[in-house]
């Protein structure tokens, strides 16, 4: 209603738009949208953190009211520059002797540095050191160590030598009296000495070799070897001995004597006098005595003589007397 006296008054009352503004972090922790009236307080939030950076600020400005539209403001981010730090890799060493070293004492002089790696993290987090794998070697628990700011951390892995078994099969013959398998056991790369593995018998044959070549050092994993043998075919007497006649109670001597072993599918090979077994000579009588050469149930033959004693020469002059015991006498 308009007043004649020209006093009437209309007012319009504005509302202030509802605004609402967001955070975009850029991979950082999630910050939460705001909203409010245009040019209300609006209340800073919690900085975003982001692995490696360290927050700079919003882009743009985060204003301290509400803007008048709705507005996106994005985080702006600074990478850290994160302490180095070092995993060294020592591997168990072998002393002159073939053996491994003491595992115990962790220093260079039992072990050797095999590998370096630098890593990087934030100060005063736990490193994230990782055991490499090494053939012949235990991997290792890790123990981490504080990452410092001034890169001096190492964490050293100190890797043991497995324990490795050899496994020795006679295959139908012995070590010794048994004729069980034999193991060997030792440390990874380890000398393998020969006096522990040996050598299996058999009855009737030699023993040729391991199915597998016998290395000099203990393989990095278990392994299984089996006899293979040379069967003895006959004997053959390549050169009789330089002596074939003796006197009565004369002693055998079987200088120049040759035998050989013959087996199929392998070459002639050549007894040493230590190895072949002699019989059948006896010098109490004479005659022709046959002697007998044996080898792993195999036996050959050769012959020689044996002489009656001769006597000795008598002189005898004119005159002598001969009596009836064949003894001479003078007159």
């Amino acid at each position: 209603k308009k007043n004649a006296d020209g006093s009437t008054v209309v007012n319009i009352y504005y509302d202030r738009n509802t605004v609402t503004v967001s955070f975009n972090t850029g991979g950082g922790t999630a910050v939460g949208s705001k909203s409010g009236r245009y040019g209300a307080p609006l209340l800073k939030p919690t900085d975003p953190t982001k692995t490696g950076n360290s927050f700079a600020g919003w882009e743009p400005q985060l204003p301290e009211k509400f803007p008048l539209n709705d507005t996106e403001y994005k985080a702006k981010w600074t990478a850290e520059v994160q302490p180095q730090y070092k995993v060294e890799h020592w591997l168990q060493k072998i002393d002159a002797s073939g053996k491994a070293c003491d595992a115990t004492a962790k220093n260079d002089t039992n072990y050797d540095l095999k590998d370096t790696d630098t890593k990087s993290g934030k100060k005063g987090t736990p490193t994230q050191a990782a055991a490499n794998v090494y053939a012949g070697f235990d991997t290792p628990a890790v123990t981490q160590a504080t990452i410092q700011a001034d890169g001096s951390t190492v964490v050293k892995i100190y890797y043991v030598r497995k324990n490795i078994t050899l496994t020795f099969k006679p295959n139908g013959g012995k070590f010794g009296t048994s004729a069980a398998d034999k193991t060997v056991q030792g440390k990874y790369g380890e000398k393998i000495q020969e006096a522990d593995v040996g050598k299996p018998v058999k009855d009737d044959s030699d023993f040729d070799d391991w199915d597998f070549i016998l290395p000099q050092n203990f393989l990095d994993k278990n392994k299984e070897y089996t006899a293979q043998w040379k069967t003895v075919k006959e004997l053959e007497i390549k050169t009789e001995p330089t002596k074939k006649e003796y006197s009565v109670g004369e002693t055998f001597d079987k200088s120049g004597l040759q035998v050989y072993v013959k087996y199929d599918n392998y070459p002639d090979r050549p007894l040493t006098d230590t190895e072949y077994s002699i019989a059948g000579f006896d010098s109490m009588a004479a005659g022709v005595k046959t002697i007998t050469v044996t080898y792993k149930g195999k036996s050959t033959s050769f012959t020689v003589t044996v002489k009656a004693a001769t006597p000795p020469s008598e002189t005898f002059a004119f005159g002598d007397i001969i009596g009836s015991d064949g003894q001479k006498y003078k007159k």
